[in-house]
């Protein structure tokens, strides 16, 4: 927001690696705004110049702003096929790129959905219910609140459920 100055006023937009500079000019960034790049991770600060023509004029720097670009969220989960026996105990881990975001685990009959959200299921571990024989397959969502961060879907885990191991003697009874 440039203000004072008398003469002809041009603003100029500059950027560079440390809030402390150096500092180089952005080619054409020369207005009121400025939409800083985002297509690259990483960090870097912006400020701008303020000069006029008008006789005594000094030009002026602005504060520096930072940007701090950071990758879009990943999740996958780990093992992506368990089997266990009826009672048994499995507990799933999902890993993360970025920590300041929501997880969500769903659960479906099959491998390409229809997905149901898990209720209370927010951590990167889960253990599922393994009290009944079948096959269930779950996959996590992560979502971030940050500007343009697109939500992301983990591989898909299968997870079958044995019945208990039976044995038998045939015939049950004999007379010889």
């Amino acid at each position: 927001t440039p203000s004072n100055g008398t003469g002809t006023c041009t603003i100029q937009w500059q950027s560079g690696a440390s809030a402390t500079g150096p500092w180089s000019n952005i080619n054409g960034a020369t207005g009121t705004t400025y939409n800083a790049p985002t297509t690259t991770v990483g960090i870097m600060y912006y400020r701008t110049t303020y000069t006029c023509t008008g006789s005594g004029c000094d030009a002026a720097s602005s504060n520096a702003a930072l940007v701090v670009v950071i990758q879009d969220p990943s999740i996958t989960i780990n093992p992506p096929a368990n089997t266990v026996c009826v009672g048994g105990s499995l507990t799933m881990l999902a890993t993360i790129n970025a920590d300041v975001c929501t997880i969500q685990w769903q659960s479906s009959p099959s491998a390409t959905g229809p997905w149901t959200i898990i209720p209370n299921t927010n951590s990167l571990a889960y253990s599922p219910a393994v009290s009944t024989p079948g096959i269930t397959y779950y996959r996590a969502t992560y979502t971030c609140t940050g500007s343009g961060c697109d939500a992301a879907t983990s591989n898909v885990a299968s997870v079958t459920v044995e019945p208990d191991p039976t044995a038998s003697i045939t015939p049950s009874s004999a007379t010889v």
